[in-house]
């Protein structure tokens, strides 16, 4: 009987000492190593991708305020998709965009827009274009007894599920932007940049309110 207990306690020490000898072998993680290497990566959701094609622009405003517009795109785009989304952008998308051939280069339809958004990768593909904007006075509405001006920016704007190959977004949306000014001449006067930039913001409201 002595003899079993003293077999199986020696069974037990080897066992546990192969164990202690496979824990103290295990190598641990390097000293710096990020917590998400350490982690499963499949315990990780991925970024949903955005395409984001460049901006079109057939307003019909001056340059310098169609790149006010455009800037405030931007970085309104910027702004809405940062830490939850991956943004894809820059010349990359410029030459797929341009392969593409669009018939209508202004107003993509759905499959070319989801076409796009395979060939590069992406969950979604956003596109805006500048439409004619509405205003009177070479463009803008100027006040009558004031120094104000007004304007209506309006953009074609289309935001697509590639997968499911599906609108989210497809409309034509108009913002209305103002500035206005004290009518002394040592104040200066009204702005239309400030309207455009104004304009463009409603606009980038009214976009994004359908975009989760």
């Amino acid at each position: 009987m002595k003899k079993i207990i003293v077999m199986v306690f020696f069974v037990f020490l080897t066992a546990s000492s192969s164990v202690i000898a496979s824990a103290a072998a295990a190598p641990e993680p390097a000293a710096g190593t990020p917590l998400l290497n350490q982690l499963d990566a499949a315990k990780v959701p991925a970024k949903p991708v955005v395409a984001f094609l460049p901006v079109i622009n057939q307003s019909g405003l001056a340059d310098k305020y169609a790149k006010e517009a455009i800037k405030v795109i931007n970085e309104r785009t910027a702004a809405k998709f940062a830490d939850k989304w991956t943004v894809l952008s820059g010349p990359e998308i410029e030459k797929v965009t341009k392969d593409a051939s669009f018939e209508n280069y202004d107003a993509p339809v759905l499959a070319e827009l989801v076409n796009v958004g395979k060939k590069l990768g992406a969950d979604y593909v956003m596109f805006i274009s500048l439409e004619p904007f509405k205003g009177d006075g070479g463009g803008f509405h100027l006040g009558v007894g004031s120094s104000s001006i007004k304007v209506e920016i309006v953009m074609k704007a289309k935001f697509v599920n590639v997968q499911e190959a599906k609108y989210v977004v497809n409309k034509v949306i108009t913002g209305s932007g103002s500035s206005s000014a004290v009518t002394i001449a040592m104040f200066g006067g009204a702005s239309p940049k400030n309207a455009v930039i104004a304009g463009t913001n409603k606009c980038m409201d009214t976009f994004f309110q359908d975009i989760p």
